[in-house]
């Protein structure tokens, strides 16, 4: 059909005698001339989820990532390629795809590996090695020294989320338990902090949410309560770049968690065009390379818990107190 499609269009062979020629339907090469569908598509039915192109990126970031360590399983696909499917405009929600899609996605790039559950522990256990770490800084030390960053701390930032779900208390609700937020934390090797940015569970962002957050806090909705590959586009190009890079058009390297980050591949070309370097941070090495995880979110998880029990210890307290004085009146 493609060939039939060629030989119209660049020949001037008209439809009839193209189709003839190749073998095919006439009426189904005629639809294609009049734009019903893609000329360049080699199979008849549904679009694909991706062209071919978009595909051969989004494999080729899959196995990016699964070089720095973090493989995907199957579900971990679907959802990932739901993501990159919403972000590119394709589709309207960033819901996973199905697994039939997966399925043909693996038989199409029989090289593309994906591992289960288990192997992730394992992986988890052995991470953090000598080697690891070696080639982490080997890679980091190539790309300063390409983009003249070896003395330019301020270029340089590291990007990460963390969840706050509600722990369970003898003070709390099922319904309690479920609501969580996520804040996007970045800072650079300077200590320049971005303001946060907050991402709350529902469909709609209230303002009211960010009374009294510190200045430039700015937030968004979901309805995980996470990031996902959109939400992380608007952080980049509204957020990060009024409040992260020094000066326009000198290069910034960014650092990130390639599991929490939601990061896609047309959003890192897309950095790319803003002089924007990222790199992807080595899996499940919390503790010697992300600093921020051990030395601030962990603290920043507790001093938040306690203040929590201690407002809902407050007011429950005052509620007594107010049903103890209704009841004796």
């Amino acid at each position: 059909m493609k060939h039939a499609y060629e030989m119209w269009q660049q020949d001037g062979v008209s439809v009839h005698r193209a189709a003839q020629l190749c073998g095919v339907p006439v009426q189904t090469l005629r639809h294609r001339t009049l734009g019903y569908c893609d000329p360049h598509k080699d199979k008849s039915g549904r679009f694909p989820l991706m062209n071919s192109t978009e595909e051969a990126a989004f494999v080729a970031h899959l196995k990016q990532v699964a070089a720095c360590g973090y493989g995907y399983t199957r579900h971990e696909i679907a959802v990932f390629a739901g993501e990159t499917a919403f972000f590119l405009g394709m589709k309207d929600t960033s819901c996973p795809v199905n697994d039939k899609w997966v399925g043909g996605l693996m038989n199409r790039w029989p090289d593309l590996k994906t591992t289960n559950p288990n192997h992730l522990s394992f992986m988890r256990a052995r991470s953090t090695t000598r080697e690891t770490t070696h080639n982490y800084y080997k890679e980091l030390s190539v790309i300063l020294q390409r983009f003249e960053l070896l003395h330019k701390p301020q270029c340089i930032f590291y990007v990460d989320e963390i969840g706050y779900p509600r722990k369970e208390t003898k003070l709390t609700t099922p319904q309690d338990k479920e609501r969580s937020f996520t804040v996007i934390n970045c800072v650079s090797a300077i200590g320049q902090v971005v303001p946060p940015y907050l991402i709350y569970k529902g469909r709609t962002m209230s303002v009211d949410l960010l009374t009294g957050a510190l200045p430039g806090t700015q937030g968004t909705a979901s309805e995980s309560g996470s990031a996902n590959s959109k939400i992380s586009q608007t952080y980049l190009s509204e957020h990060f770049l009024k409040h992260g890079p020094p000066h326009k058009g000198v290069p910034v390297l960014l650092l990130y968690d390639g599991h929490s980050s939601h990061i896609v591949a047309p959003l890192i070309e897309w950095a790319k065009e803003h002089n924007i370097i990222m790199f992807l941070l080595p899996a499940h090495t919390s503790k010697v390379l992300r600093p921020l995880d051990f030395c601030v979110f962990e603290p920043f998880k507790l001093a938040y818990h306690n203040q929590c029990q201690d407002i809902l210890r407050k007011n429950l307290g005052r509620d007594v107190k107010h049903c103890v004085t209704y009841a004796t009146s």
